[in-house]
């Protein structure tokens, strides 16, 4: 029987001295990383080099051994390189060596623009860096590979300058192999957007890096799999879904995911969906960081110091280790209306705990939505234990992002996100209605208000509001997703087709409670459920809103709730809404029985 040693032996795994020796080769149809001549599944985060100096760096190494990372991922080279690359051979630590590229569009990556086509003295002084910098390197015992740029196809907008980046990363790519052969070549890019490209002009590439948070890395593999693709993948970013992917709220608001969700992402997501994707080749979480609070970079280790979720998940996932100290639980943060005058005070609804029952501090922020603001403190008064906390709402109008953010005496920091709209004045209001006051009880029923017209997203998705509901009185709805089709939203809405433009909705301010059931055909479809979806941007908003994200149905139906004390509901234009995403499968769910109450 062929062993990893005797492959190993064959293909001369440990025949040059000097540095280290990293193969990529196949072992029983799969992918194997050999680095001098073990194999090698990458524990790895993305680092980035901390502020305080010599010092904190050894420390943070120091970190990263005790968390049981066995590689760092860092985007380009610079003064801190050496100190970076000797301390990581220290701790027995290998380095992903980025050579950075620059982009072909302003963006998120320091709006670092540069024309692909035109600017031939870039590209040469590109070229030259990167090829001056593996001639450095190449040659130091923590070099695992080298990434030749991030997510640049992906920031380029034109075809033709695509192709001339594809063609120069190709070329670039060949060349590096020439001066190194010990160790294999990759990029990364954002998903699978850049992979044609590299398959067309990029033989040399030993590996298709992919930058990819949450559960869409299944839909990666998949297509992976459909182009047919030999290069074998490698993560070369993982966490917990972006507020890129992440659906806006009622206002319009894309907010973080909740801190369970980023932990849960992680410590499952390693093992569950990064090692199968990869064939155990595995990658690199994003991101070991410490941040300031003003720079809402919520997704670091650390943020001023304070330990996030993402740590924990980190050293469970690589060291099979739970938290030394569990962050506060946020159970509940929303504003008690949706709508508020400028610079008035504003009632929350919080519930916050630590798990270690130490005192909890907290803090609240505000971040105008859609901006790159730096979050700024907002004033509060109150307390969780004598009434509720109150904050007082920034002067400027438009759609803001609250966060709080509870730390314990562990020096934990958990954070949970709302958003609410502030304007200059508030809309008049409509008429009271009596209670209850439902928005589907059956599709024969004259006591049913809200009119389901609010269409939005796929639409082959079939709704049938006649549906015979087992185990219930009269008949029930049913929303049906084809396989391969997108997300479906629907949203009942007073007047009927009307998204804002006009008078409605209806006063329900004497409500306490929205509920309804809801069952899923199979068991485990996630949908979020809502009311009030209609933000500041239109004439006629709803005056209150909230969602119940997320939601995993079971296949008996379920009750679910909105608690809508101390909102301001004297205008509900839209009473409720839905919306799934479909999966690989298709998906069909069942809701009945809405109501305020």
């Amino acid at each position: 029987m062929l062993t990893v040693g005797l492959l190993c032996a064959l293909i001369g795994c440990n025949r040059q001295v000097g540095g280290s020796n990293v193969v990529l080769t196949e072992w029983a149809g799969s992918p194997l990383l050999l680095v001098d001549g073990q194999p090698f599944s990458i524990r790895g985060v993305t680092f980035t080099v901390p502020a305080g100096g010599r010092a904190e760096l050894q420390a943070a190494f120091q970190d990263l051994a005790a968390l049981n990372v066995n590689a760092i991922r860092i985007w380009a080279v610079d003064d801190d390189t050496p100190a970076v690359l000797d301390l990581a051979a220290r701790h027995g630590i290998r380095v992903m060596v980025g050579l950075w590229l620059r982009h072909g569009q302003p963006g998120p990556q320091g709006n670092d623009r540069f024309d692909w086509l035109a600017d031939v003295d870039g590209r040469r002084a590109q070229w030259d860096a990167a090829l001056d910098a593996v001639r450095r390197f190449r040659h130091h015992p923590a070099v695992l590979m080298w990434a030749l740029g991030n997510e640049v196809i992906d920031n380029i907008a034109a075809e033709e300058e695509r192709i001339a980046f594809a063609e120069f990363l190709g070329r670039l790519a060949t060349e590096v192999k020439k001066l190194d052969p010990r160790h294999p070549v990759t990029s990364a890019g954002s998903s699978s957007v850049p992979w044609p490209y590299w398959r067309e002009h990029c033989g040399a590439l030993d590996l298709f890096g992919v930058n990819v948070y949450g559960p869409v890395i299944n839909d990666v593999v998949e297509r992976h799999r459909e182009l047919g693709l030999r290069s074998p993948l490698i993560v070369t970013e993982f966490g917990a879904t972006g507020i890129w992917d992440v659906a806006p709220d009622a206002n319009g608001a894309r907010l973080q995911v909740p801190d369970a969700v980023r932990y849960r992402t992680i410590a499952d997501g390693w093992n569950d969906w990064v090692l199968p994707a990869t064939k155990n080749l595995g990658g690199f979480v994003f991101h070991y960081a410490d941040t300031p609070v003003s720079e809402g970079n919520w997704w670091s280790t650390r943020v001023d110091g304070h330990t996030r979720p993402s740590y924990w998940a980190i050293r469970e996932a690589f060291a099979g280790k739970p938290p030394a100290d569990h962050l506060p639980t946020i159970l509940h943060f929303a504003t008690r209306r949706r709508m508020v005058k400028a610079a008035t005070w504003l009632p929350l609804d919080l519930q916050v705990t630590d798990p270690e029952g130490g005192a909890v501090d907290l803090e609240f922020l505000a971040q105008p939505e859609g901006t790159a603001v730096a979050p700024s403190a907002l004033q509060s008064r109150g307390a969780l234990d004598t009434g509720g906390i109150e904050v007082r709402a920034p002067t400027t109008p438009g759609v803001w992002i609250f966060s709080v953010l509870a730390r314990d005496p562990f020096r934990n920091l958990a954070l949970a996100q709302t958003s609410v709209i502030v304007a200059d004045e508030i809309p008049e209001t409509g008429a009271g209605e009596p209670l209850p006051f439902y928005v589907f009880r059956d599709d024969a029923s004259d006591s049913n208000h809200f009119s389901p017209t609010g269409h939005m997203g796929d639409a082959r998705a079939n709704v049938d509001f006649g549906q015979q509901a087992d185990g219930q009185q009269g008949t029930s709805i049913r929303v049906r997703l084809d396989p391969g089709g997108g997300w479906y939203g629907l949203a009942w809405l007073d007047p009927p087709f009307d998204w804002g433009r006009e008078r409605g909705g209806f006063d329900l301010s004497g409500a306490t409670t929205l509920s309804w059931l809801a069952r899923g055909e199979d068991g485990d479809e996630t949908v979020t459920f809502a009311f009030g979806i209609l933000g500041a941007d239109v004439k006629w908003p709803d005056t209150a809103g909230a969602e119940l994200r997320d939601v995993r149905l079971t296949r008996a139906w379920r009750r679910y709730s909105i608690p809508l004390a101390g909102r301001d509901l004297t205008r509900i234009k839209t009473g409720f809404a839905l919306f799934a995403r479909n999966r690989e499968r298709g998906l069909t769910i069942f809701v009945d029985d809405i109501g305020y109450h």
